[in-house]
């Protein structure tokens, strides 16, 4: 609960925009990091980033929000290609950022209150019987499980004496 009211107050001191602090961070590291690519433009989509060797290339799909690094695709964060590629398009950054990182929805999520409740003292008494709590099974024993039948002396592998190397 009262983690629940820290982040409510917390949101409620923002007012720096639509994206969260944190992400803003982030975005401004990509950012630095997006200056030393070359985006070049295959439809109005799609764009094939250019990096400082000529092996370092890297596809960005900026409807589907995809880039081939794969960054973009698991945090929701646009990558530093992505980042590249969208100035290419002379588009804003915000806009490509996913919505679970936006100020709103994080204020939405924490908008609900855990009510408080009475002490256990103040329950209302039951006439059932209480539960009684599981068995208790034992289910690790130490070593191997044992098979289900024993051999006799004669089958082959009954002995239990080991063989030296020799």
């Amino acid at each position: 609960m009262a983690r629940m009211q820290a982040n409510r107050d917390k949101a409620a001191r923002w007012d720096i925009g639509d994206i969260c602090p944190r992400i803003k961070d982030i975005l401004h590291k990509n950012e630095a990091g997006a200056a030393e690519f070359i985006p070049r433009k295959s439809n109005e989509w799609n764009y094939e980033i250019i990096g400082a060797s000529i092996h370092d290339k890297w596809a960005v799909d900026l409807l589907n929000k995809i880039c081939s690094c794969r960054k973009w695709d698991l945090t929701g964060i646009p990558c530093k290609h992505a980042i590249s590629a969208i100035w290419a398009k002379k588009d804003e950054i915000n806009s490509y950022v996913h919505d679970c990182y936006k100020v709103e929805t994080y204020r939405r999520v924490y908008d609900f209150a855990i009510l408080p409740m009475n002490g256990q003292h103040m329950w209302p008494k039951s006439s059932n019987v209480p539960p009684l709590p599981p068995q208790l099974v034992r289910t690790s024993t130490k070593g191997r499980k044992q098979k289900l039948r024993r051999k006799e002396t004669d089958e082959v592998g009954a002995s239990r004496t080991k063989m030296k190397r020799k």
